[in-house]
């Protein structure tokens, strides 16, 4: 298979992941919250893996995407739910290894809220 071939089938399949995470992380997770936060938590896991997955065709020059992490959304809901040291490792892991690379970034305000949900958890964990 010529790598043209081999580079259009990945673009049309990260296409596919691409309005999934779209549709799973702005819609419905949001509305879950409340009813299921467990269940939140694990799609707010598995959108990162396939961001991640995108970011590495992406560096490959065969995908492109758009969606910011929910970072912000992520860790508010392990905030809620007392899980502070999982919360403060999450922003922590952003910080060290995604925030350098992350050509699509987070907006302004949900990084001022991070910074200051970071700050609340390491207080809280001392």
């Amino acid at each position: 298979m010529t790598r043209t071939r081999r580079e259009a089938r990945h673009k049309e399949k990260w296409k596919v992941d691409f309005g999934y995470i779209e549709k799973m992380v702005l819609e419905d997770t949001k509305n879950a919250e409340k009813d299921d936060p467990e269940r939140v938590l694990e799609k707010y896991r598995e959108a990162f893996r396939i961001l991640d997955k995108i970011d590495v065709f992406r560096r490959e020059g065969v995908a492109l995407r758009k969606t910011p992490y929910p970072l912000n959304r992520f860790t508010l809901l392990l905030e809620r739910h007392g899980n502070y040291q999982e919360c403060l490792k999450e922003i922590e892991i952003y910080e060290k290894y995604k925030l350098k690379n992350d050509e699509v970034g987070l907006s302004k305000s949900d990084w001022e809220s991070i910074q200051k949900r970071k700050a609340r958890m390491i207080k809280k964990s001392s």
